[in-house]
């Protein structure tokens, strides 16, 4: 079945935890502190692995997917999930 993907909630901070930008985000606490444990765990794993410098996590799990961005001045989670496309949908041209 044809799908294409909606945006369910975004969140942007700064270093420092403030909340920047926000939209339909249930919980920003959460996700800020999520944030800061990403971070320092993702610093962690690029000292120990060869993996390069940490600048994003992507989580799939039930249709639904959360990608995190980490830098040095901001935190970025946009989630999304799948929506099935109408016909009418299906049949517009681009």
């Amino acid at each position: 079945m044809a799908s294409q993907p909606k945006v369910d909630e975004v969140l942007v901070c700064s270093a420092q935890g403030e909340v920047l930008y926000e939209w339909q985000c249930a919980h920003p606490d959460l996700w800020v502190n999520f944030f800061e444990f990403v971070s320092q765990r993702g610093q962690r794993l690029a000292q120990a692995l060869p993996l390069g410098e940490f600048n994003r996590l992507e989580i799939q799990s039930g249709g639904v997917r959360a990608v995190v961005i980490i830098t040095n001045d901001r935190g970025i989670l946009v989630q999304t999930h799948r929506e099935a496309l109408t016909a009418a949908a299906r049949s517009k041209p681009n």
